[in-house]
């Protein structure tokens, strides 16, 4: 069964990969790596006629998000509402200053 992996919160105990010990495994051995189940990496249940397959939200509006994901389109909104669509005519020096803080 494949497994639903999202990125890590951490790396010392989120990690899918960095908590698999694969060191000295081979073909013949591989049936003693133990993969662990964390957060990042959870294995799907299977199905069957007492579990039934979740479906998928109707809408948009049923989907409900993290503080997180909309403190972040906050801000995202903010800077796009900020840009202007007018051109700015900048001075030979102005344009190398420009140049040089980029690099």
């Amino acid at each position: 069964m494949p497994m639903v992996r999202r990125g890590p919160k951490n790396h010392n105990d989120d990690c899918y990969f960095c908590t698999c010990n694969v060191k000295g495994l081979n073909l013949k051995n591989k049936k003693q790596i133990s993969y662990p189940n964390i957060p990042s990496a959870i294995r799907p249940v299977p199905h069957g006629p007492g579990i039934p397959v979740p479906s998928p939200p109707d809408t948009v509006e049923n989907i409900f998000y993290s503080d997180t994901e909309s403190e972040i389109d906050d801000d995202i909104d903010k800077v796009y509402d900020s840009i202007s669509d007018e051109s700015k005519l900048f001075t030979q020096s102005e344009f190398n200053d420009f140049v040089k803080k980029q690099n």
